[in-house]
């Protein structure tokens, strides 16, 4: 298994994806452990669609609907990668109802998208079909 060291020597080359296809769902799904490969991730790496594509497609739901967990990932994604609907999709798809419920919780994940995002259908139905409607 990589160490973290091995991890943070490797954040700014493009065999990012190829350690992150390393590390095995079972360490990911532990939250200190996701929490520390994400630190080490530079906002510049996470930005491109393909990368954070990998990065959630590792990472299980139960993960990012813990307390703080989610916002870590999101305060790492510069608003201008969200405006993607690809990229914002994929990453609701990965984000439990129950962790949208908490109207903090949700106001933290709009306030991270530009309104041209939301607008577009197929990404504000995502959003509508994960958050209880009370909250919107």
């Amino acid at each position: 298994m990589l160490s973290l060291n091995d991890v943070d020597s490797l954040i700014d080359s493009e065999l990012l994806v190829e350690v992150l296809i390393l590390i095995s769902v079972d360490s990911l799904s532990d939250a200190a452990r996701l929490e520390d490969v994400l630190e080490l991730i530079d906002v510049e790496v996470l930005v491109e669609a393909s990368v954070l594509n990998d990065v959630l497609s590792f990472t299980e739901s139960d993960v990012l609907a813990e307390s703080e967990l989610l916002l870590e990932v999101l305060l790492l994604i510069e608003s201008d990668s969200l405006i993607e609907a690809s990229v914002l999709s994929d990453l609701l798809v990965l984000i439990d109802s129950d962790s949208l419920s908490e109207a903090v919780r949700l106001d933290d994940v709009l306030a991270l998208n530009k309104l041209e995002a939301l607008v577009e259908a197929a990404v504000l139905n995502e959003v509508l079909v994960l958050a209880e409607s009370a909250i919107l």
